[in-house]
């Protein structure tokens, strides 16, 4: 499952446009990982977020650069 894309608005059926950021909860399930780590890797700066409102964002390009970071074993 590629969690990078959603589908186009509308129920078009149109090719999906790529995700830019995350919700908390998308964030947790993408990555495997609870909420309250997802808190602590964007307190640690590990993870880059954005808040709108009252909205707290995840940047998709954070959790690929995340992800590949831990790959290397620096995470």
């Amino acid at each position: 499952m590629n969690c990078d894309r959603v589908p186009a608005p509308q129920r078009d059926l149109r090719a999906s446009t790529p995700k830019l950021a995350f919700t908390i909860e998308q964030a947790c399930y993408a990555l495997g990982l609870g909420r309250t780590t997802i808190y602590d890797l964007l307190a640690s700066g590990k993870l880059k977020g954005i808040k709108v409102g009252n909205r707290r964002l995840i940047l998709s390009e954070s959790v690929h650069n995340f992800l590949a970071a831990a790959a290397q074993g620096a995470a």
